[in-house]
């Protein structure tokens, strides 16, 4: 009997796990079997983040290309991708990418492309990837415009329903293996004046019209973008002092930034090549063994400022690192100064070189946190976290600061306790104090920036809302609650389990599993965690 795959999604994680089981597969003879891979839209590979018809020319990749490739043991695959192309290209009359402008960067290894590029790359990558499955004997049907809509167990195999791309009554379809890589999810707009995402980028602009005052709820990664998506119409140029200046447009949108501590992610410099000392990958996992899922946060506060101290030759405390002094402007420049002259020998940022060979961990140390800890640092410090692990490049740095000289831009400090208000006039945004209201902005526009929302049940897909409906699988609680996982397999566990056991053959990665995985919206951690699962499926394939 044929063995049947269904990966429900096509984007980096799906494309990842595509080319990784496709590599596993080359030397050897697979059982007769087929592979089903759904995708909502019509070109498979670039998922959200990376299409060329969601995203624009300004849009870069805040990850450096050498770490973006989508093979685990090969994180520059992308950089290598793009430097052959770069080859094919010398004396050619046209360019096979969008079009685009690479950036500037302190660390000539470190190269931010066009998100659109990451878009070809993945698109090439899972082409190569349903060939190289096909020349091993494995069957592939490749399901564009098509949305799975609900998954069901049965006994040992699962069940699919989908929309099918004629748009004829759903079909009810089973596998033997089925992995979850949906990607990023939005709500759909409800309320006049509220945007609830900035994707896709190349909508903003005309739905906002020129002159308009804008609020952009967020203060990271997507509300930066959405700030360059909505001042097109400016133009950057140098001073002769060096420093990056914009001409706005005839009639420039005026943006602000609310978020609950007002601070920007951190600029993205130069890693040396100093080995760690106490926060080592090997002490880490010391710690954890030593800990059995009873680590403090405390603890690690004390490897890190140990070996901060140690890396600057004096004692460091590390709120110094996560609190600077300064509003969010004087802070941004501080980063972006640090970032291009460097605080070592070598001009590298030291405590960025502190923390890199850490990250491997992170959702290992995350794991491992006592209940309370864990719960602690979802509510106090997972914004701090993500600010200075998901930095910004000096580029996007530069453009902000060149948009705030030029008073098109601010930053605002909400605080805790906020609320919003959408009207057909514009929006209202209250800030709240323990006398009431403290203060309150109106705008024509707001755009929700914060990234995706945190908890699975209240996603809009139809399928997230059929699981979590079903309750056959184990939801997390909490903040960031999402289908619970074996972190070690990937696959989903069983709800009203004491035992959490897992359901064998049904996979998840991705946001789904950030209760879980710290790193599960994050490229390397999607990367890592499809070779995980695409090495079993083709253990599973050889039996």
């Amino acid at each position: 009997m044929s063995k049947r795959i269904a990966v429900i999604g096509a984007g980096l994680t799906g494309t990842s796990f595509l080319w990784q089981l496709a590599s596993r597969l080359e030397d050897s003879k697979p059982q007769e079997a087929s592979i089903d891979i759904f995708e909502r839209h019509a070109d498979p590979g670039p998922g959200l983040p990376h299409n060329p018809l969601y995203v624009l020319p300004c849009h870069i990749t805040n990850m450096c290309a050498r770490d973006m490739g989508i093979v685990a043991e090969d994180p520059r695959d992308f950089q290598t991708w793009v430097d052959a192309w770069r080859a094919r290209a010398i004396g050619a009359d046209r360019s096979d990418f969008p079009e685009a402008e690479q950036a500037n960067t302190p660390d000539p290894d470190c190269q931010h492309y066009p998100r659109a590029w990451m878009g070809e790359y993945l698109k090439a990558r899972f082409t190569a990837a349903v060939g190289r499955i096909e020349a091993a004997g494995v069957r592939v049907r490749v399901r564009t415009r098509c949305e799975v809509t609900d998954l069901r167990l049965r006994d040992s195999s699962f069940e699919l329903s989908c929309t099918p791309e004629t748009g004829s009554p759903a079909p009810h379809e089973r596998y033997d293996r089925v992995l979850l890589a949906t990607g990023h999810w939005f709500s759909p707009q409800t309320e006049p004046r509220v945007i609830p995402s900035p994707w896709p980028a190349s909508r903003l602009a005309q739905q906002i019209p020129p002159g308009a005052e804008v609020a952009v709820l967020g203060s990271s990664l997507s509300a930066i973008e959405t700030v360059l998506a909505l001042t097109l119409e400016g133009t950057f140029s140098r001073a002769n002092s060096g420093r990056l200046v914009c001409r706005p447009g005839p009639q420039p949108r005026r943006l602000t930034l609310l978020s609950r501590r007002g601070q920007l992610p951190r600029v993205r410099g130069r890693l040396g090549t100093r080995v760690n000392q106490v926060l080592t990958p090997e002490a880490l996992r010391r710690l954890i063994r030593e800990r059995h899922g009873q680590l403090t946060l405390a603890e690690l506060a004390s490897l890190l400022e140990a070996e901060l101290g140690l890396a600057y030759g004096n004692p460091w405390d590390w709120r110094s690192l996560s609190l600077p002094r300064g509003g969010a402007e004087a802070a941004l420049r501080q980063s972006l100064q640090l970032a291009c002259s460097g605080d070592g020998p070598g001009g590298e940022v030291l405590w960025q070189t502190v923390l890199a060979p850490a990250l491997s961990l992170a959702s290992a140390l995350y794991l491992a946190l006592a209940p309370a800890e864990r719960e602690r640092f979802d509510r106090d410090w997972t914004t701090l976290f993500f600010l200075h692990v998901a930095t910004q490049p000096a580029a996007n740095a530069e453009k902000l600061l060149a948009l705030i000289d030029a008073g098109l831009v601010r930053i605002v400090t909400l605080g805790q306790s906020y609320r919003f208000e959408s009207r057909e006039q514009g929006v209202i945004i209250e800030q709240s104090g323990a006398a009431g209201v403290r203060q309150a902005w109106h705008f024509d526009w707001l755009v929700d920036a914060r990234g995706q929302p945190g908890a699975y049940a209240a996603s809009p897909e139809p399928l997230a809302r059929a699981l979590v409906a079903h309750g056959e699988l184990a939801l997390s609680t909490g903040l960031f609650a999402g289908l619970r996982i074996d972190p070690a397999s990937g696959e989903v566990q069983r709800a009203g389990d004491l035992e959490c056991a897992r359901i064998a053959g049904l996979y998840a990665i991705g946001t789904m599993t950030r209760s879980q995985m710290l790193d599960a919206s994050m490229a390397r951690g999607l990367v890592l965690a499809a070779s995980r699962v695409s090495a079993q499926i083709a253990a599973w394939l050889r039996q």
